[in-house]
């Protein structure tokens, strides 16, 4: 599962995604990780305080990895016109 730039939501809901992708209920997740459902519950639905290592206990548990990676350039906007107008 590939996604660009993403906040806490986006992890969660990527994270919960995935969980419903598995057939896994919360609380088989939460187990395999070592963490309470409730607190799974905070983490699918974006809370941006949880604890990094819980959150990484989760994504391993779902057999998945979080991966850091540069980001692609960015197109800019170019006014051609104006770049020619230079020239004359």
């Amino acid at each position: 599962m590939r996604i660009g730039s993403v906040d806490a939501y986006g992890l969660g809901s990527r994270m919960r995604l995935r969980r419903e992708h598995l057939g896994l209920t919360q609380q088989q997740v939460a187990a395999a990780a070592g963490i309470s459902r409730q607190l799974l519950v905070k983490i699918e639905q974006g809370h941006p305080r949880a604890e990094l290592g819980k959150v990484m206990a989760v994504i391993q548990a779902l057999g998945a990895e979080l991966a850091i990676e540069d980001q692609q350039p960015r197109s800019v906007d170019i006014d051609l016109d104006l770049i020619l107008q230079g020239d004359q």
